[in-house]
């Protein structure tokens, strides 16, 4: 996210890091989807860039979760060894 002008956080992607001819560091954002960008000089990184927290997924094995719900009973069926179609009910 990246603060505006008017001090409203808004979503934004990076879309550069740029060096001015005076050896300076910028970001260059993309804040719409009419391409519209904003720059930050490296002094504002700190106060008006806030970037997302990614967390990583976490991948837990069945042994350690215990499944509930409809979902699990989906799972079970389509797993079971009967085939029989006539148990199967009827669907709306």
């Amino acid at each position: 996210f990246i603060r505006r002008s008017d001090g409203n956080w808004t979503y934004a992607e990076v879309k550069s890091f740029e060096e001015t001819p005076q050896g300076r560091a910028s970001i260059r954002f993309i804040v719409n989807q009419k391409n519209s960008s904003k720059s930050y000089a490296k002094k504002y990184w700190k106060t008006h860039i806030r970037p997302l927290k990614i967390t990583p997924k976490k991948n837990p094995s069945s042994s350690s979760v215990e499944r509930r719900g409809r979902g699990r009973n989906a799972v079970d069926n389509i797993n079971s060894s009967s085939k029989d179609e006539s148990n199967r009910g009827i669907s709306c």
